[in-house]
């Protein structure tokens, strides 16, 4: 599944904040905080992306989706 696929599927209104994760060792607690926002403005650079784990973040209050650690520009 791809980020893609996820807005496809749900509200473009949907608050949602990605997130780069360490895809080898799920219990690394490192982070990085990539976008946070609506569905409908997620940047296509991420939009391709495999999803690791999708969450609601509860301090947050939004849905969250996991990534791969990425390189961004």
């Amino acid at each position: 599944m791809t980020v893609a696929d996820i807005i496809r599927d749900n509200s473009p209104d949907t608050k949602v904040k990605i997130q780069g994760r360490n895809p080898v060792d799920e219990f690394d607690a490192f982070v990085e905080n990539y976008f946070e926002g609506l569905l409908s403005d997620v940047p296509p650079s991420l939009r391709e992306c495999e999803v690791l784990s999708t969450g609601w973040l509860l301090g947050a209050r939004c849905h969250s989706i996991s990534i791969p650690y990425q390189k961004l520009p």
